[in-house]
């Protein structure tokens, strides 16, 4: 009777799963700085033809708003060099996006061009509880988006 050979079991690691936690975080913390000072020159032409492109696109996508996308990234970048606790990348990064979201609905509730994106956001929120309802609502996402990203209560 022949014997069964065993499979190795073939790990699969990431590329950083050899280093420790929190040098993966500062190198978190450097990429997102390195891209927000990527949009920050993009709009006034100082970041070459992917900037200009990127910037185009961007801001159809965001209005105004865009310049929040580099504060966005910034923050991000903050909140990993200082960050405490391990594995707390995915409420950083879904707070940033919510911190993205409910400005640039509030910019829209505003009368602001808050760009394609901000009058999705901005219409249901007008649309279901009216202008001050909906700036209030956005105001409390945002605060709640920070709160996530920098791991911080209010006190």
């Amino acid at each position: 009777m022949g014997r069964k050979k065993k499979k190795e079991e073939v790990e699969k690691k990431s590329l950083f799963s050899h280093l420790d936690e929190e040098t993966v975080e500062s190198i978190m913390a450097i990429i997102f700085i390195i891209v927000a000072v990527f949009f920050t020159l993009s709009p006034f032409g100082l970041a070459g033809l992917v900037g200009e492109k990127t910037y185009g696109g961007f801001e159809w996508l965001l209005g105004v708003g865009y310049f929040l996308l580099p504060l966005t990234l910034l923050f991000l970048g903050i909140s990993f060099f200082k960050s405490r606790k391990h594995n707390v990348a995915t409420p950083k990064i879904v707070g940033a996006f919510m911190f993205l979201i409910s400005a640039l609905g509030l910019i829209a509730i505003a009368g602001g061009e808050g760009g394609w994106l901000g009058n999705v956001i901005a219409r249901p929120l007008v649309q279901l509880f009216d202008v001050w309802m909906g700036a209030i609502a956005s105001v409390g996402i945002g605060l709640i988006s920070l709160i996530l990203i920098f791991d911080s209560p209010l006190k």
